[in-house]
Parts: C-alpha cells; sequence; structure tokens
C-alpha cells in the first residue's frame, strides 16, 4: 500500500486518495513519489487482460485501454445494502448502477467485446 509523498495529509481521505490515485496513473511518476506504509493497494494485472485473467482489475485496465486513455484504473467495493457486512455482488450492483444512473458491464461483456475486434493481448489493445 503507498500514498503519494507530497499532496497528501494522512493519505485516508478521499482526496489524498485520489492524489495518490493519479500519481499512480501518471506514467512521469517515478518510486520516490510515493511512500510506504499508505492508504491505496497497488494491484499488477495479468499482461494480456481479462483474456488472461478474468478478474476485477484486469477487467478496469482492459476497459480504460478500450476507452484509449491509459491503462490504469481505480477500483472500488460496494457495501451490500442487503447485508452490510458483506460487498454488493452482481445483481445488486447491476440495481445499483440503474437506480444511480451509471453504466455497467460485465467482465465477461470487456472479454468478448476484446475477442470480437481481435485485441487479444494487452500489446494490441495499447498499439489499437
Amino acid at each position: 500500500a503507498v500514498d503519494a509523498r507530497e499532496g497528501v495529509t494522512t493519505g485516508i481521505s478521499a482526496g489524498d486518495r485520489a492524489h495518490t490515485l493519479q500519481v499512480l496513473a501518471d506514467p512521469a511518476s517515478v518510486k520516490s513519489d510515493l511512500c510506504r506504509p499508505g492508504h491505496v493497494q497497488v494491484v499488477q494485472t495479468h499482461e494480456d487482460g481479462v483474456l488472461g485473467h478474468r478478474g476485477n482489475a484486469e477487467a478496469a485496465v482492459d476497459l480504460a485501454r478500450i476507452s484509449e486513455i491509459a491503462p490504469a484504473a481505480a477500483i472500488c467495493a460496494v457495501v451490500s445494502t442487503r447485508n452490510p457486512a458483506e460487498m454488493a455482488r452482481r445483481d445488486e450492483l447491476v440495481e445499483f448502477a440503474a437506480e444511480h444512473h451509471l453504466r455497467s458491464v460485465s467482465i465477461t461483456e470487456i472479454e468478448r467485446h476484446r475477442r470480437r475486434t481481435g485485441k487479444d493481448s494487452a500489446a494490441t489493445a495499447q498499439s489499437a
């Protein structure tokens, strides 16, 4: 877990975490721009995205690549309103998205898109 070295206070606020995410996503950032321990968990994704591992992190990065933006993403969990001791699952997340006028996409839909468009690897997706 990391925090941005500069521009944050405790590192725990939404603003501090957003700033840390900006530093992480900036291709010009270097290791010394971050400090440990911190409050933002960094996850390495499979180089082939959802075609290599059907995970949330891979789906988020693939979605960024498909959108032709930097291959970086932030993931958060939504607490279930049905059972606040758990995280919301697919059906509840679809309902949440509809209620709040958000678009939603599944890992399966991202995988199908990548296969249909021929973007079979991260390298291919990056160069497209």
